[in-house]
């Protein structure tokens, strides 16, 4: 092992209202990860891409890091490419999804962007979706659903 990674050292201090063994866990999974694929290092957001895994796989580190490896693998390596900024790429594609099912729904979120604090349309990404995206939908889905859509994404891996 090769121990905690320096990206983790303020791990503790900001994720201080959870347990001192689930924050342990963290460490040592983002940890493993930011030693495999240095380049997470510049993701701000690694911590709410790994956490939620830490939570369902708390016993098994090595199942910890494989899941994590694999979708950092298949489904975000281009989200590298962005860094340290949000996926670009990914955004689009899932306002265009969102737009092909619910058009109206893209409308008056947009409209809602522009009347609060947005200026562009750039913005419905930026204040809407990347939120939704960063923390892989944990924050709106409760946890049986966000389950059964990652017991989906998993088996579906290669077109999620």
């Amino acid at each position: 092992a090769l121990g905690e990674h320096p990206v983790c050292s303020d791990i503790y201090r900001r994720c201080r209202h959870h347990s001192r063994k689930t924050i342990r866990r963290l460490v040592e999974t983002m940890s493993m990860i930011l030693h495999w694929a240095p380049a997470w290092a510049g993701a701000p957001y690694l911590l709410n891409i790994v956490f939620p895994f830490v939570k369902v796989f708390k016993d098994s580190p090595q199942l910890r890091f494989e899941i994590l490896g694999c979708v950092l693998l298949n489904w975000f390596q281009p989200w590298l490419q962005d860094l340290p900024g949000p996926p670009k790429v990914a955004l689009e594609r899932l306002e265009e999804m969102l737009r092909r099912t619910d058009e109206g729904l893209v409308i008056h979120l947009s409209l809602v962007c522009s009347n609060s604090y947005a200026t562009s349309q750039t913005d419905l990404k930026q204040t809407v979706l990347w939120p939704l995206l960063q923390t892989l939908l944990t924050r709106v889905l409760p946890r049986p659903l966000w389950l059964q859509l990652w017991d989906h994404l998993i088996a579906h891996w290669s077109d999620p």
